[in-house]
């Protein structure tokens, strides 16, 4: 028998660490809470314009394709760690998966349950085919079943006889030789910085919603309507005593590259972004830079002090000290847009602590060493991967995966080549 190794979470870093592992001979139980792989990076948008911007949203795409077709790697989606026991070598992990009311493994994709749902919307109860598993799934929540009894057509109907509304939790026990944690993070809640006027207006959104509701091309032209002057307000939730003083490193290009994907599809748009300084983290900075400059979009150095909005018009106005001018200034804007920062996902406390492993004055689970790539944890065999130990953009966090794939077979090995000798 090879090796085995779980690894938790199904985002970029999660992938990538799994498809490394498959690759280099090792069985990989890949679980994730959601009902889909693909992470927070499976909500993004390509943001090319005439030319790639290198957001590398694709290669999230790429990397999940191979996972999902890969024969190494079994797939548990709605799949949660409850207990952990053991050591390297030697793991034992209990975990929870939540009923599979449609079985991913007899589902054929054919929409019949689809297609007979007489209550079906875009908001459920059925959804598919879904990604990282390639078959419908089912949201109880938005089923009639599930509120009255009343409704078995889905179950009737499906000629692969693959529903069962019946199905129940699943707990399952998982034996494996090492551990890689990729369980993600969350953006910034915008609304503990009341300042800018976030949930009390819906012309502010975060950075995230408007990638997910305008889309790209088409979707951002209907989206923004006769919305022409949009302005991105850096640092919110990061650099920060009220909140984080630490950089999330990814926000200020993404701002520039949703940016310039407005300018590509409204060339008549005015685009401001309002920085106290711009960080150059990740590659290909100074092209994305004058890109932006050379789109005529405006940076403007000075961090805001809140949003205003007129009580008839509804126009809303950034206040902001100009830093070049020394002076208070306000520019109207007809959308604001919150590049909101990197903090540790929801549950990461309780996952560190089944693991027993440590955490960092951040939140984020720590890893043992002072370099920032660093991914073995004080856990031997506990390797972290991603934004779960701190922020990093797409390629990072996907390089940080396989890294911690290659440490965790190089100490495999180095073990067994030990008790071999």
């Amino acid at each position: 028998m090879g090796e085995e190794v779980l690894v938790v979470g199904g985002g970029i870093a999660g992938l990538s660490a799994a498809l490394k592992l498959a690759e280099s001979g090792v069985n990989v139980k890949l679980v994730e809470k959601s009902k889909e792989l693909g992470g927070s990076a499976s909500g993004y948008v390509c943001k090319a314009t005439d030319e790639c911007q290198k957001c590398n949203v694709c290669v999230t795409v790429d990397v999940l394709d191979e996972v999902q077709s890969h024969p190494a790697i079994e797939v548990l989606t709605e799949t949660e760690v409850v207990s952990v026991q053991g050591e390297l070598g030697d793991f034992c992990i209990n975990v929870r998966r939540k009923p599979q009311y449609i079985d991913p493994d007899g589902c054929i994709n054919c929409g019949e349950c689809l297609t007979v749902c007489p209550h079906q919307t875009k908001e459920g109860p059925l959804f598919g085919p879904v990604r990282g598993r390639d078959t419908y799934a089912l949201q109880p929540e938005a089923c009639r079943y599930f509120a009255d009894g009343s409704c078995r057509l889905c179950q009737q109907s499906c000629p692969a006889d693959s529903i069962n509304l019946e199905a129940e939790i699943e707990y399952r026990q998982i034996l494996v030789d090492a551990v890689v944690l990729a369980v993600g993070f969350q953006p910034f809640d915008a609304a503990t910085a009341p300042r800018y006027r976030y949930g009390r207006t819906s012309n502010v959104m975060t950075a995230y919603e408007f990638e997910q509701e305008a889309g790209a091309g088409r979707d951002l032209l209907q989206y923004v309507g006769d919305h022409r002057h949009f302005a991105f307000i850096q640092c919110v939730g990061s650099r920060d005593l009220q909140s984080s003083e630490d950089c999330s490193r990814v926000c200020c290009s993404y701002a520039m590259r949703l940016g310039r994907m407005i300018m590509n599809y409204l060339p008549d748009a005015q685009v401001d972004i309002y920085h106290m300084d711009l960080q150059t983290f990740g590659k290909n900075w100074c092209e994305l830079y004058a890109g932006c400059r050379d789109d005529g979009i405006n940076f403007v150095r000075g961090k805001p002090a809140g949003v205003d909005e007129d009580p008839d018009s509804q126009q809303l106005s950034v206040v902001y000290e100009d830093l070049q001018l020394g002076s208070r200034c306000t520019e109207d804007a007809d959308l604001v847009i919150l590049s909101v920062g990197i903090d540790p996902a929801d549950g990461v406390g309780e996952l560190a602590g089944r693991f027993g492993i440590e955490r960092n004055s951040r939140g984020f689970l720590a890893a043992a060493g002072q370099a920032a790539d660093a991914v073995q944890t004080n856990r031997p065999g506990v390797y972290v991967a991603g934004t779960c130990a701190g922020p990093r953009d797409i390629a990072e966090s996907a390089t940080h995966g396989r890294k911690a794939a290659l440490r965790a077979i190089s100490r495999l090995r180095s073990r067994s080549s030990c008790r071999i000798s």
